[in-house]
């Protein structure tokens, strides 16, 4: 990277080198992703700063800065909409949709997920629907409308079946998994969290190799194995504490607390649950709401006058 000149190769160059390395650090991914948009806007490569907003903007939202990754995608939504490119759109959207999923804004999150598959079957985006309908199947799941969830994940696992691609089908596999274990269907949901352990195995990625031990998790829970769960969401936590991810800890500490209430060991209850407390409150506080708030207004504005000046210039 250093003996390239700065030109669009060495942006998507930095852009690959920033999403790896935030699968494994996220504080450096960070310092990639940020040197990416550097480059880019220094040679004015408008979709190179469409796809750094959109590295920069996942990793703020791993790291559980919401302000920065709602800026930072809003920001790339703009550009990409003005660049006229779908799939591009779609990926900006589809990023929206996890920041407010993570601050537990489900409407807003659902909204955005739909608008980004809009975009994506414009042009027949195969790995960009799919990971969005793994996105919307979890986010039906965690409001139980399993149904719904049931079908996004069917379609993820069509998609992901005929690109042979083993991410998706390991996300697939694992949320269809949980659909059946809320259904009653025990002996399917190890049949699908086996199929999915089996495809993930061969990507060696700690990050996608805990997605799904962390459903493993959640299916021993809806079958009252309490113990089993603990250790199965103790070894998911690991990787995403090394990567940087808290979001996803934050969610275990609160789990691993309902766990020993229901195994009654009420002190390593209160324990999980500070450490809950104290992450969350170093994640999610009121002003990213207000944040959140002012943020649309003023995307809505920028888009209204947009276009106005396209009118007045038909008009002309």
């Amino acid at each position: 990277l250093q003996a390239l000149p700065d030109d669009t190769l060495k942006v998507l160059i930095i852009n690959r080198v920033a999403w790896d390395t935030a699968y494994y650090n996220l504080a450096l991914g960070l310092e990639y992703a940020q040197e990416g948009l550097r480059v880019a806007k220094k040679i004015n490569f408008t979709r190179g700063i469409i796809i750094a907003y959109n590295a920069l903007g996942a990793t703020y939202c791993d790291m559980g800065d919401y302000n920065d990754a709602l800026d930072v995608h809003m920001e790339g939504l703009n550009n990409a909409e003005k660049y006229g490119d779908p799939k591009l759109t779609g990926t900006a959207l589809m990023n929206i949709s996890l920041v407010y999923n993570s601050i537990k804004d489900t409407a807003n999150s659902t909204a955005f997920l739909e608008r980004a598959i809009l975009e994506y079957e414009k042009v027949n985006y195969e790995q960009g629907l799919a990971a969005a309908y793994i996105n919307l199947g979890g986010q039906y799941f965690e409001i139980d409308h399993l149904e719904q969830s049931t079908i996004c994940f069917q379609k993820a696992l069509a998609l992901g079946r005929k690109s042979g691609k083993a991410e998706i089908l390991g996300h697939a596999y694992s949320g269809l998994a949980l659909c059946w274990a809320d259904s009653g269907l025990f002996e399917l949901a190890h049949k699908y969290i086996d199929s999915a352990f089996a495809v993930v195995t061969e990507l060696s990625d700690s990050y996608v190799f805990a997605k799904v031990q962390a459903n493993v998790a959640t299916l021993l829970v809806l079958e009252k194995k309490y113990l089993e769960a603990e250790d199965a969401y103790l070894e998911a936590m690991t990787p995403f504490r090394e990567i940087g991810v808290r979001e996803e800890v934050l969610i275990f500490y609160m789990e691993l607390s309902n766990i020993c209430n229901l195994t009654n060991r009420p002190q390593e209850a209160l324990e999980y649950w500070k450490k809950y407390m104290t992450l969350k409150d170093s994640l999610v506080n009121e002003d990213v709401l207000e944040h959140q708030r002012n943020l649309e207004a003023l995307y809505e504005s920028e888009k209204k006058k947009q276009e106005i000046e396209l009118l007045t210039t038909k008009g002309n």
